[in-house]
């Protein structure tokens, strides 16, 4: 969740709608079954929602609008 929150509202502006909308989705996704999984350790729907919210929020779909971190690094001349 932290990394879609550090995410959410630095977007490039043209597509800004649409990533904020990921991050929000995602967020959403993660709590609610966060505490389904929590109440029920064996809802196998609530792992697996949980499992694929995790990976979209790292795998880079929801932080495509920024610069990677590699283009952040100073350079030394």
């Amino acid at each position: 969740m932290s990394n879609d929150l550090t995410l959410y509202g630095s977007f490039i502006q043209e597509i800004k709608d649409l990533t904020d909308g990921l991050c929000e989705v995602t967020l959403k996704t993660l709590m609610k079954n966060a505490l389904l999984a929590k109440k029920n350790t064996r809802d196998y729907d609530a792992w697996s929602e949980l499992g694929f919210a995790g990976t979209v929020a790292h795998n880079g779909l929801v932080g495509m609008a920024l610069p990677s971190a590699v283009d952040r690094i100073p350079r030394r001349r």
